[in-house]
């Protein structure tokens, strides 16, 4: 990185790298043969506060999909997403019912899916670094069944108090 700010962005990436290592999402392996890994990449954004001052940076480590067919790499896609409406419905029923509304920044939300197949990446450019592993090393998260899913485990609570 050549960014006058690279060593927060770096700092950033190792956040990410370590809080995914610390969460037991993927297992460091050798390349199989006959396996076709998924490239990654970074995805790095600046968060501003209201006041417009940088929060902090945010670095991403994302999964390059654009290089995979449907039907011969997967078989179904699920991002869940809050929509607008959902949302507002759902203030407007804390507000009638005097409840106070929590904010939650979620990290790493999506750890909590399911997977019906190991899943193998190629690090980004830095992730091996990060890790201290062998650079033609793979990721490969594991098959994770519903045994998983505890309460301890949901990624987003609605957190309603009485005043």
């Amino acid at each position: 990185m050549a960014s006058p700010n690279a060593d927060k962005w770096f700092k950033a990436g190792e956040a990410e790298v370590f809080g995914l290592r610390d969460m037991n999402t993927w297992d460091v392996v050798r390349p199989i043969p006959g396996i076709k890994p998924i490239d990654s990449k970074w995805v790095f954004k600046v968060k501003y506060t209201p006041t417009g001052e940088v929060e902090k940076y945010k670095g991403r480590l994302v999964v390059r999909g654009d290089s995979q067919r449907a039907g011969l790499d997967y078989g179904e896609v699920f991002s869940p997403v809050a929509h607008n409406t959902i949302c507002r419905m759902l203030l407007s029923m804390a507000t009638a019912c005097d409840f106070e509304v929590h904010l939650v920044d979620v990290c790493q939300a999506f750890l909590n899916a399911e997977l019906k197949e190991d899943i193998y990446m190629r690090p980004a450019p830095g992730v091996t670094q990060i890790l201290g592993i062998p650079e033609d090393s793979w990721l490969r998260s594991e098959e994770h069944t519903s045994e998983l899913q505890s309460p301890d485990h949901l990624v987003c609570r609605l957190l309603l108090e009485k005043k």
